[in-house]
């Protein structure tokens, strides 16, 4: 729908045209209802509540299984953000800028492997992470198109899990906003079979490898462990998959001891930067 349509309605308005803000804001595009975005959550408050849990005793209208339906806003989110932030919690280096040592010592490699690093990200403008999980260090070519290093060894999978944890090519203050990533520790298989390269099969064993380890993934090079990812599809994955969750919604419900009254506390917290924010507070 374009701009006339949302202006010729009963009750007209202007579409922002802009990213969204809020899972509530999709219920402003033609065509989508409140029961597609909400389901049986009603309050989006990601908790079933006794009047989502009755059948149709009070709204919203509801199955009364003990579980909770929230259709769209189950598995879709406006708030998620990148990391800005490395594993460790420090800046994160850029590679554009940085010095062979500085590599060395946050990842664990040895300066040659940190060297090609380097000079490869330096000489090549088209330069991604997602090279280090494609190529071996042996195989990247330099501005005069022949290998850097045919000596240097090959990373292992800590040390392409540091390097992708620690460093990055181009800063998230360079670029601006970063929209989040699939965080595949927490998120359900349904929605990891939305992403292209994830086969039913694959989000299947993504869920049960993760199952199986006390911590989760730890870090998407992890993906290696898992039947049917090899580097080329975790290459093509790197950026929309992460491991780590920055904003948090985060719920309190307490009862007034003088007046009986239920109040309920929602507070939206990013962490992807410090000092840590509360983005957004509500309480109803």
């Amino acid at each position: 729908a374009e701009i006339g349509f949302y202006q010729s309605q009963a009750h007209s308005y202007q579409p922002r045209n802009d990213l969204f803000r809020s899972i509530q804001e999709l219920e402003l595009v033609s065509g989508v209802i409140q029961d597609f975005v909400r389901g049986e959550d009603w309050n989006l408050n990601g908790r079933l509540d006794p009047n989502e849990d009755d059948g149709n005793a009070t709204m919203p209208m509801d199955s009364a299984d003990g579980t909770l339906n929230a259709e769209w806003s189950g598995i879709l989110t406006a708030l998620s953000s990148d990391d800005v932030l490395s594993a460790s919690g420090q800046p994160r280096i850029e590679l554009i800028s940085a010095d062979a040592g500085s590599v060395a010592r946050a990842t664990g490699m040895d300066l040659d492997q940190a060297d090609v690093i380097v000079k490869y990200v330096q000489a090549n403008e088209a330069a991604t992470m997602a090279d280090f999980i494609r190529q071996n260090l042996s195989q990247l070519r330099g501005a005069d198109g022949q290998p850097i290093n045919r000596q240097a060894r090959n990373l292992t999978n800590e040390h392409l899990a540091l390097l992708l944890d620690e460093c990055e090519i181009e800063s998230a203050a360079t670029l601006g906003p970063i929209p989040g990533k699939v965080n595949i520790n927490t998120c359900p298989a349904e929605v990891l079979e939305y992403i292209p390269q994830i086969t039913p099969a694959i989000a299947d064993a993504i869920v049960l490898e993760r199952d199986s380890l006390p911590k989760g993934f730890t870090s998407i090079v992890d993906l290696l462990n898992v039947q049917g990812i090899n580097r080329n599809r975790l290459a093509q994955l790197y950026n929309v998959l992460t491991v780590r969750s920055n904003v948090y919604v985060v719920t309190c419900r307490g009862r007034d001891l003088k007046t009986g009254f239920e109040v309920e506390i929602v507070a939206t917290i990013d962490r992807s930067s410090l000092p840590v924010r509360i983005t957004e507070l509500k309480t109803r």
